[in-house]
């Protein structure tokens, strides 16, 4: 188990982007440089550039979350004593996001 944290805990979250066909490695290097001379945070830069939207970040963070096993289904929000409602509708085929910039 901890070796498959530790190999989930190296994949930075621009390469998650760029392998899930997300944004290509030009507009990762773009936001890169952004990033730097900005010094906000990688997802915030992608969002503001149009790339991705925030859902579709949450998602990615979501799922690297759930690689590092920090999600369980037994974990529960402050204060909540039922299971969160479950939204139905839509959603972008498995492992690909709409970019902000189709909307």
């Amino acid at each position: 188990m901890r070796k498959t944290v530790e190999v989930a805990a190296k994949r930075r979250l621009g390469d998650i982007i760029v392998e899930r066909g997300l944004i290509t490695a030009e507009q990762l290097e773009h936001a890169l440089l952004v990033q730097r001379e900005s010094g906000s945070k990688l997802g915030e830069v992608l969002v503001e550039l149009g790339f991705i939207t925030r859902v579709c970040l949450a998602g990615v963070i979501t799922e690297q979350w759930d690689e590092l096993g920090l999600m369980t289904s037994s974990r529960k929000a402050p204060g909540r004593t039922h299971p969160a409602p479950r939204l139905r509708g839509p959603r972008p085929p498995s492992g690909r996001c709409t970019s902000a910039s189709s909307h």
